[in-house]
């Protein structure tokens, strides 16, 4: 007997409809459907997880797993539609469905007749052009050309003479111009070659989670002093970009910069190396930036946070950029974008971590945000809480997203050790 997964994500639909399905089992996130082999699967949108459902459909279709989908109105989503027709998915059932529906197709697959009209619908009839006329405009330029190589045989001998004789004075004519113009090209370039300067780069490692209250300047704080023991140069820098509420210069005792003057010096192009030097703070060889409140946050753009970015990975080793929490601030959006490495904080709830990967999902998608450089960091966790290691490790490889490991409730003496493997041992500092 078939192995089924109900899994539409609406409860109530999903109980009435086990009810009439033997061998069945109601399915509550995405990522399940991975972990465990169906024979069919009836799915829906409002199923929730972090896997994109794009995703999630090719990896089922690829398992050879058949597909029931349901979709009330196509025309929100026709672009999932077309894709789920792509994949060989013909059982979508649209509309106000009942259990009924779904026992129907389920018995009854649907063959390419019964969604012909839809796939006209999604695709659009003017991508289907008629076969007939382009045949016969080929037919009739095959004639022609047949009758232009006829008359060209008929022509006198003296006239193809002729043309022998044009092209061999045409041959003489561009002979010597064409060497001519390739000793130019020779010397031009022996002239353009230059040795360039290798340049070394440095490394930025963001720090981020997607919930405020998140100890994320505690530990980025710690990833810049456990960096400057490792660093061949005492050069490291720490910028806080979280804002409204920034906390790096108030744990660390030290003034905030002066934003509203930096901003001002970017916009007018005056912004040096040694004029940034003097606006940061320094403790114990480490610059500091931080200072976004709600009086000048509004000041702030990406453009002003990615300049100071830039600035100081032309002279630092490390860069360690803390980006609070959230994707709806400025200083998140650098540190999830422009950072070489992505440290992300979770804790062990499910709606946590599943928000998470939701969450970088969107960002990859949306701002092309590299999934290989993100590395999911766990605290907390123990054997009293939601999840445990081995399930969060196997959500990151799920999404694509690789999982740092888990530093259990003594977290912060796990960082250095942390950023030896994740930073150190990669740049051979």
């Amino acid at each position: 007997m078939s192995k089924i997964a109900i899994a539409t994500g609406i409860n109530s639909f999903d109980e009435e409809l086990q009810k009439k399905i033997a061998n069945s089992d109601i399915i509550y996130y995405r990522e399940f459907l991975l972990k465990e082999q169906y024979d069919t699967v009836i799915l829906s949108e409002q199923l929730t997880g972090a896997v994109r459902l794009e995703e999630l459909a090719f990896k089922l279709r690829e398992n050879g797993t058949r597909l029931i989908f349901l979709i009330p109105d196509v025309e929100d989503n026709p672009s999932l539609v077309k894709y789920l027709l792509l994949l060989g998915v013909y059982d979508i059932i649209t509309g106000n469905v009942a259990c009924d529906d779904v026992i129907t197709v389920l018995n009854n697959p649907k063959t390419f007749k019964d969604i012909s009209k839809l796939l006209l619908m999604v695709s659009g009839a003017e991508d289907i052009k008629p076969v007939i006329s382009d045949r016969q405009h080929k037919e009739e330029q095959t004639k022609e050309q047949k009758q232009e190589e006829k008359q060209e045989g008929q022509q006198p001998e003296q006239n193809s003479d002729q043309q022998a004789q044009t092209s061999e004075v045409t041959e003489k004519v561009v002979e010597i111009p064409v060497e001519k113009v390739v000793e130019k090209v020779v010397e031009k370039e022996k002239i353009v070659q230059i040795e360039k300067p290798v340049i070394v780069q440095s490394q930025s490692i963001g720090i981020w989670s997607v919930n405020s209250g998140y100890p994320t300047a505690e530990i980025a704080i710690e990833v810049a002093r456990s960096l400057k023991q490792y660093s061949k140069t005492p050069n490291v820098a720490l910028l806080d970009f979280e804002e409204i509420t920034p906390r790096i210069c108030d744990i660390l005792k030290v003034r905030q910069t002066q934003v509203e003057y930096l901003t001002r010096l970017i916009n007018l192009g005056e912004l040096t190396r040694k004029k940034l030097d003097e606006l940061l703070s320094d403790i114990d060889g480490i610059k500091v930036f931080g200072g976004i409140t709600i009086r000048n946050s509004l000041k702030v753009t990406d453009r002003h946070l990615i300049t100071v970015t830039n600035m100081l990975k032309e002279s630092m080793q490390f860069v360690v950029i803390h980006g609070g929490s959230g994707v709806t601030t400025t200083g998140a959006a650098v540190a999830l974008s422009k950072s070489d490495k992505l440290l992300v904080i979770v804790k062990p709830s499910k709606s946590d971590v599943i928000r998470t990967l939701e969450l970088i999902n969107f960002a990859a998608s949306a701002w092309g945000v590299d999934k290989s450089k993100v590395y999911v960091y766990l605290i907390e966790d123990g054997w009293t809480t939601e999840l445990d290691a081995a399930t969060v490790r196997e959500l990151c490889e799920l999404n694509g997203v690789n999982f740092a490991g888990a530093g259990g409730k003594k977290y912060m003496k796990t960082i250095n050790k942390l950023i030896n493997e994740l930073v150190i041992k990669g740049c051979g500092a």
